[in-house]
């Protein structure tokens, strides 16, 4: 492997765990905002309790799937909410540049 290609996957590495946060932090703030506990979304969504903790904690990516169930349980939009997590990290880039 060389230092280039080296490099190249340790900065897409950053970018996927910079991602995983900021979806992680968007999940957490929507169901803040709707007022509900991690157990309501599991009894509503049928979603372990153990997944939607590593959702939340940004441990483990959320599937299609996943965001599909989230957004009709917490009623939001999955486009708006890829939307915002977008919005979050052109917002973290600017602040570390």
């Amino acid at each position: 492997m060389t230092v280039e290609s080296s490099l190249m996957n340790e900065q897409r590495s950053e970018e996927i765990e910079a991602t995983r946060q900021a979806v992680a932090a968007e999940l957490r703030s929507r169901r803040a905002y709707k007022r509900v506990t991690q157990s309501q979304v599991v009894k509503e969504s049928g979603i372990s309790a153990s997944l939607i903790e590593r959702l939340e904690s940004g441990r483990r990516d959320m599937s299609i799937d996943e965001l599909v169930t989230l957004a009709r349980v917490l009623d939001f939009n999955p486009v708006e909410f890829m939307s915002a997590v977008q919005t979050a990290l052109h917002a973290s880039e600017t602040q570390g540049a």
